[in-house]
């Protein structure tokens, strides 16, 4: 760690850690409602409910796995779980402290501790600003670093993501896609957060690259104990990738078990049966992406 990097305080990141059931909570959503009211000058005013008392467990260096169709509610728990919306009941812990947009509890002290990759990697840079700029704004804001410790900084950062520090003074669109992706992810790693919140962070690149993202994520969560709250409507990866799943519908989300298959329908509960359904409608499998093969 920089000498200068140590201005805000920061709990270590703990290489190795994988989380597993007896690894202690992270971040916790108990009893989560949001509602939003539709309507206006010419329509009756209704309150839909997104979310119906959501609970929900990211543990330390563990990857907890989010599955659901397109409207499910995943976009609103991902904007609550990164404290930009409050629920309207519930609760939400981030390392034990209540966790929203009021500073009073604790969210300026823990924002560098929670980091988010987005589907779109195009629309989540600045067209304008270089590699170098992209990755260095969290360092600019979250610690004491200057100019030069940053450019260090952001290049050892794209070494972690199997690229060339090279790339630091190119502008985003001479990268490719999954280039421009490891650069956001590179920028989520910046302040070593607790937390990365992937936002169907694989969506938009092709099977292959999918793979490789995914190892490198992987390697990534082994060698500093990052937890991955990982939200996606594609539940081929799930089992590739996380520890722990549940599955969101109509607002309501279920822990699932992502190695049963065989069972009857009759005797899975229902958040099961719709886990194994949306598994089973989506084809082909994932392949195998050869350890040589470029990115």
């Amino acid at each position: 760690m920089h000498p200068a990097d140590t201005a805000h305080p920061v709990l270590p990141n703990r290489p190795g850690v994988t989380g597993g059931n007896d690894a202690p909570s992270l971040l916790e959503l108990r009893g989560v409602t949001r509602s939003y009211r539709t309507g206006g000058w010419f329509a009756p005013r209704q309150v839909r409910e997104v979310l119906r008392g959501v609970d929900l467990t990211v543990r330390e260096g563990g990857c907890t796995g989010v599955v659901g169709p397109s409207g499910a509610g995943k976009s609103t728990l991902c904007r609550i779980a990164l404290g930009l919306e409050r629920p309207d009941g519930g609760e939400v812990r981030f390392m034990g402290r209540a966790w929203g947009r009021d500073t009073r509890h604790g969210l300026g002290k823990d924002r560098r501790h929670v980091q988010v990759v987005f589907q779109n990697s195009v629309n989540a840079v600045n067209p304008r600003l270089t590699v170098e700029r992209i990755i260095g704004e969290p360092l600019e804001n979250f610690t004491t670093l200057d100019r030069r410790q940053r450019r260090a900084r952001a290049g050892e950062l794209l070494e972690q993501v199997r690229l060339s520090p090279a790339l630091l003074d190119r502008l985003p669109h001479r990268l490719s896609g999954g280039q421009l992706q490891r650069v956001c992810i590179a920028r989520a790693l910046a302040p070593r957060p607790r937390l990365i919140l992937l936002d169907e962070a694989l969506s938009s690149l092709d099977m292959l690259v999918q793979a490789r993202i995914l190892d490198l994520l992987t390697e990534l969560r082994r060698a500093t104990g990052t937890a991955y709250l990982f939200v996606t409507h594609d539940v081929r990866l799930i089992p590739l990738f996380c520890d722990e799943a549940a599955v969101l519908t109509e607002g309501r989300v279920a822990p699932v078990d992502m190695h049963a298959q065989g069972h009857a329908c009759a005797r899975q509960a229902p958040h099961q049966a719709a886990f194994d359904a949306l598994r089973a409608a989506i084809l082909p499998a994932m392949p195998a992406m050869p350890a040589d093969a470029p990115l």
